[in-house]
């Protein structure tokens, strides 16, 4: 397309706010031009007539099937009101970061160009709810993808993807997503290749399992030391005593869940519990003890453990 064709372009354009810069290819030139072959007549940059030292109000632009390779970052700005932007079938590698300032941007077609990674000024598109970046050399999705909070419908087919993320369940709007021809291990590609809704679907559940708080292993306050809080009004109680000793002392050796009253019996408190529980073997199970205690009267303190 010529100069002149692009003059004439943009004064039909001038009423209906679109302008078409596309270039017309024969089936023969198409095949030519996919292989990265230059065709005669093809646009090697967009016209300068269209973002030179004047605002236009174009909302619509189609400039796919050319030869362009970078986007001027003058384009925002003085074309800020478009609203439907295709740029497929070209040799674009990047965006300019002044690309976010496209506020009104709708739909973007970004296909069949020459993409290794998602321009970051993309994410500040906060209106694009349609978005193509099919046919790309593309290998990782970037989570700030999560930022198009307006985004219902992604094309990513036809690259070189390995794993989705799960950030993109974060798109609220999100109800169309594309996948076939990448090689994906998450979600797995015969998973994706059956539509959207069960490729979203993997990713919601894998998603929730990643956030979800973990279960808390105890739900009781760890305490450092022997610090214990009193349950009753007497702290220094034989009974608050007893439950320190059994509960919070390591070196206690009471294992014996009962306490027997003093001079009450010569066994070591190893032995007297190995004896109630029937572990002792030189000691026999019926054991008679005595007293003695030079105050006590023996046959007070008979006990008989069983």
């Amino acid at each position: 397309m010529g100069n002149s064709s692009v003059k004439e372009a943009a004064e039909e354009a001038k009423g209906n706010r679109s302008l078409n810069l596309s270039c017309k290819l024969t089936p023969k030139q198409y095949v030519k031009h996919t292989s990265g072959e230059f065709i005669e007549g093809c646009l090697l940059a967009l016209p300068w007539e269209i973002y030179y030292n004047t605002v236009s109000m174009y909302e619509n632009v189609n400039a796919s099937f050319n030869f362009i390779s970078e986007i001027p970052e003058e384009l925002s700005l003085h074309v800020p009101h478009l609203k439907f932007l295709n740029l497929s079938h070209n040799q674009i590698t990047s965006l300019p970061h002044s690309f976010s300032l496209l506020l009104h941007l709708r739909v973007l077609d970004l296909s069949y160009n020459r993409f290794k990674v998602v321009p970051e000024a993309l994410t500040g598109l906060e209106k694009l709810h349609t978005l193509n970046l099919a046919n790309n050399n593309i290998t990782e999705l970037p989570v700030t993808l999560a930022k198009l909070t307006s985004l219902e419908k992604l094309n990513i087919s036809n690259n070189c993807l390995r794993a989705l993320p799960g950030s993109l369940v974060e798109c609220p709007k999100l109800h169309v997503l594309v996948t076939q021809g990448n090689e994906l291990i998450h979600p797995p590609q015969a998973i994706c290749d059956t539509g959207s809704e069960a490729t979203l679907l993997f990713l919601r559940e894998r998603h929730l399992q990643q956030t979800r708080p973990a279960a808390k292993v105890s739900i009781f306050t760890r305490v450092r030391g022997v610090q214990v809080v009193a349950s009753v009004s007497n702290p220094e109680s034989a009974s608050m005593e007893y439950r320190q000793a059994q509960g919070m002392s390591r070196t206690n050796k009471l294992k014996c869940p009962l306490m027997p009253p003093a001079c009450a019996t010569s066994l070591t408190p190893d032995q007297l519990t190995d004896s109630l529980l029937g572990l002792s073997s030189s000691i026999n199970f019926r054991t008679v003890v005595w007293c003695g205690h030079q105050r006590c009267n023996g046959s007070q303190h008979r006990r008989t453990y069983r």
